[in-house]
């Protein structure tokens, strides 16, 4: 059981780091062109697509779609975490 969880919890650091990957990407190259960078760039915007807010800036506009994904990763981790401590109590 501690492994399941231990994976999980790692696995959802991953997707942390994946998300923040894409945030650094979207300012460095906005328009990846090599097809697997096409491939983790669509992955990662269609599971920040149902927290998508669009904050309109002048110009440019603020996406704070992944800072809520973010934030629910977070989430899930924290409730992950107690709830394998209570299971193990």
């Amino acid at each position: 059981m501690g492994s399941l969880v231990a994976a999980l919890l790692n696995l959802l650091r991953f997707l942390e780091l994946a998300v923040l990957g894409r945030v650094i990407l979207s300012w460095i190259n906005p328009e990846p062109r090599h097809p697997l960078l096409r491939s983790y760039v669509h992955t990662i915007d269609a599971l920040a697509q149902p927290f998508r807010v669009v904050i309109p800036m002048g110009a440019v506009a603020l996406d704070l779609g992944p800072l809520f994904l973010l934030l629910i990763i977070e989430a899930v981790q924290h409730l992950v975490a107690r709830a394998a401590v209570m299971f193990l109590l």
